[in-house]
C-alpha cells in the first residue's frame, strides 16, 4: 500500500490569496490588530481554517525578539518534590502566554550547565533553575552576560538580570529542633545528602546553630551522609542503627530518605518513635501513608514555583523587583516523634 505525500504546509501567503488582501494584512489578523474590518478579518480567519494554517513560530519570534518559552533546569526529574514546583510554575507562565521546556541535571553541575547553555542557544526568553549545584556567581555571571533572566531557587544570588526565591530553611531547622528538644531529645541526629549531591542550601548548613540555639550540643558522629534516594536513607539508617550510641531522634533531609530510614528500622526491629523519632522534609504526598504516618516540613512547592515564576516575569518586562521574604514553612506533626523512652521511665 503507499504511502500518501504529506501536504505541503500552507504559508501566509495561501492564506492572503485566498483571502484575497494583503500578506500583511494577515499578519495584522493573526496579532490581532484592531484596524482590520470586520468583514475582512472574517475573510482571513475562514481562509486561515480552511488551509489549516498555522503561523510561524520561528518568524514571528524574529519580528518580536521573543520565543515566549522558559527553561525550567531541576535537579532530578523522578524526584517527589519538583512536579508541584513546575505545575506552580507552569500555571502562572503559561497564563502569560508562555511554554515551559523542562531539563533535569540529575544533580551533576556538569549536565546542568550543558542544559543550561541548550536552552540559551535554543533563545529562551527566561530561565528558572531548581536548587541548581552550579557556582550561583557563575549562574549570575552568565546571566548578565547574555542578558537572559535567571531566577534561582534558594540560592543567594541577585542581580540585574538574575533573582532568587528562597523557603525559610533557617528557621524551620531551627523549630523542628526546638520541637525535639522540647520533647525531651538531647540526642537528635541528622541524615543529609553528601556535599557533591548537595552542595548549596545543606540542612547540615542550619543543623548546628539550630541545636545551639536548643541547648544542645551538636556531635559530628551524628551526621549520616547519604545518597539523596529512599535506599540511600535506608544506608544511613543502617549504619546509625549499628551504633551504641544511637540518636534518640534523627531529622532527615527529606521525606524519602526519611521513608528509607522507616524501612532500616522495621528491618533491625527498632520501634518508631518508641525507640527512635523521625522527622522528614517536604510533606510529599506518601509521607502521611507510610506507618507510622511521617512527621515531617511541609514545602510550599506550588507556591514557589509561582513566585519564581513572578520573578522571571518582572525580570523579563524589566520591571524592578522587590527583595520579598523567605517562603514559610510548616511542621507538619504526625505519629513519628514522641518522648524519648528515657523520659518515660523505660529503658533506652
Amino acid at each position: 500500500m503507499a504511502l500518501r505525500p504529506l501536504r505541503k504546509r500552507s504559508t501566509i501567503r495561501d492564506v492572503a490569496r485566498s483571502a484575497q488582501v494583503s500578506h500583511q494584512t494577515v499578519s495584522r489578523v493573526i496579532n490581532g490588530e484592531d484596524c482590520i474590518t470586520p468583514r475582512t478579518r472574517a475573510r482571513v480567519e475562514h481562509a486561515i481554517a480552511a488551509l489549516g494554517f498555522r503561523p510561524s513560530h520561528i518568524a514571528r519570534s524574529l519580528v518580536s525578539r521573543s520565543t515566549k518559552t522558559i527553561g525550567l533546569v531541576i535537579g532530578d526529574v523522578a524526584s517527589p518534590f519538583f512536579p508541584d514546583v513546575v505545575r506552580g510554575a507552569e500555571d502562572l507562565l503559561s497564563e502569560a502566554g508562555y511554554c515551559v521546556i523542562l531539563s533535569s541535571s540529575r544533580r551533576e553541575p556538569e549536565r546542568e550547565l550543558r542544559n543550561v547553555t541548550h536552552l540559551l542557544e535554543r533563545s529562551t526568553d527566561g530561565l528558572i533553575l531548581g536548587a541548581p549545584q552550579s557556582d550561583p556567581a557563575n549562574l549570575a555571571d552568565l546571566a548578565e552576560r547574555t542578558g537572559v533572566p535567571m531566577v534561582l531557587l534558594n540560592r543567594d544570588v541577585r542581580g540585574r538580570h538574575v533573582d532568587s526565591v528562597w523557603i525559610d530553611w533557617q528557621s524551620a531547622t531551627a523549630e523542628v529542633v526546638a520541637y525535639l528538644a522540647g520533647l525531651g531529645h538531647r540526642r537528635v541526629g541528622l541524615v543529609v545528602p553528601t556535599r557533591d549531591e548537595a552542595r548549596y542550601a545543606n540542612r547540615e548548613d542550619w543543623y548546628r546553630p539550630a541545636l545551639r540555639r536548643a541547648g544542645l550540643l551538636p556531635a559530628p558522629s551524628l551526621i549520616f551522609r547519604q545518597s539523596l534516594s529512599i535506599d540511600g536513607g535506608y544506608q544511613a539508617g543502617l549504619a546509625m542503627l549499628a551504633r551504641n550510641d544511637r540518636p534518640t531522634a534523627v531529622i532527615c533531609h527529606s521525606d524519602a530518605m526519611a521513608i528509607g530510614l522507616l524501612q532500616a528500622c522495621t528491618e533491625r526491629g527498632v520501634a518508631v518513635p518508641r525507640e527512635l523519632s523521625v522527622i522528614g522534609w517536604d510533606d510529599v504526598a506518601y509521607a502521611r501513608l507510610v506507618t507510622p504516618p511521617l512527621t515531617t516540613v511541609r514545602i510550599p512547592r506550588y507556591e514557589l514555583g509561582q513566585a519564581a515564576a513572578l520573578k522571571l516575569l518582572d525580570l523579563i518586562a524589566g520591571r524592578p523587583s522587590a527583595r520579598t521574604a523567605a517562603l514559610p514553612l510548616e511542621l507538619i506533626r504526625r505519629h513519628s516523634a514522641s518522648p524519648p523512652a528515657t523520659s518515660k521511665g523505660e529503658v533506652s
